[in-house]
């Protein structure tokens, strides 16, 4: 029993090395990527690129629009989500009323 619990240390401590340094590789490549992301988008805030964000229509900077699409499904959602808390908001404080009225 022993043995057993110093080999499983071993394998998982091997494992842990050959995971890290596999690892390490990849995410080398990554952080690449990312950086000549981050560095493309310093570079245009630094130009005074508009930076896209929607839909933008206008010609004129100071005239710039941004269209947001509304989707029915959330802003159906979230006006049930709405009912059903002020729902239970007015039931428990229905609750609350009644027990306060029966211990006073």
């Amino acid at each position: 029993m022993k043995n057993f619990f110093k080999t499983t240390l071993i394998v998982l401590l091997i494992g842990i090395v050959i995971a890290s340094i596999a690892g390490s590789k990849n995410v080398s490549a990554g952080n690449e990527t990312l950086t000549s992301i981050i560095d493309q988008f310093e570079d245009d805030v630094n130009n005074g690129s508009v930076i896209k964000d929607g839909i933008i229509n206008g010609v004129n900077s100071s005239e710039l629009e941004v269209v947001t699409s509304t989707n029915l499904l959330a802003s159906l959602f979230n006006k049930l989500g709405t009912l059903l808390i002020d729902g239970i908001g007015k039931l428990l404080k229905l609750i609350a009323e009644l027990i306060t009225k029966f211990i006073g």
